[in-house]
């Protein structure tokens, strides 16, 4: 049944995998868990989210720890906690975790801080993350850092990286 839920999610089928998906995480199957709870925050569920992502954060889940600090930021506005979430996955290398700590603290001007987790993301790989580096190098003077991240950010498609450069190249 697994298998086939993930047939369906690579297809497109999100409502279809999370009927398959829903009773083995109420069973406590973690990688249902995960997916499931991931499905309910997409769909902006976070009070039938949050409780099936607590029991695998507390066990030191990374992606559950992200999810949950999206439900922190989104539901009860609370930037602090989860920033601490955040912080949980990304101490475990988890992208998103890393590209949120990075991009609140490029937010807030930690030029250091943004530096060093938007960097931590880029390097594994996420386009967005790689974007926003850009930003945080251009903002500490480090141009040809900037124009680096940004073409590897518009090889993968990321438009913001591909305006900036062509911002840049212009000036």
């Amino acid at each position: 049944m697994f298998a086939s839920a993930l047939e369906l999610i690579q297809s497109g089928q999100l409502d279809a995998a999370f009927s398959l998906l829903k009773p083995l995480a109420d069973v406590g199957i973690s990688e249902a868990v995960v997916l499931v709870g991931a499905y309910l925050v997409g769909n902006g569920d976070y009070d039938a989210a949050e409780p099936l992502l607590r029991g695998l954060a507390a066990q030191g889940d990374p992606e559950c720890m992200y999810q949950l600090g999206s439900i922190s930021r989104a539901r009860d506005k609370d930037e602090a906690v989860a920033r601490r979430w955040f912080l949980g996955g990304a101490s475990q290398a988890q992208a998103r975790s890393m590209f949120q700590l990075g991009t609140a603290a490029l937010k807030d001007n930690e030029l250091l801080g943004a530096r060093y987790w938007l960097g931590r993301a880029a390097v594994a790989g996420d386009a967005e993350a790689m974007s926003n580096l850009g930003v945080a190098l251009h903002n500490s003077g480090d141009l040809d850092g900037a124009r680096l991240w940004w073409q590897r950010a518009a090889d993968q498609g990321d438009q913001l990286a591909l305006r900036n450069l062509q911002l840049t190249a212009s000036s």
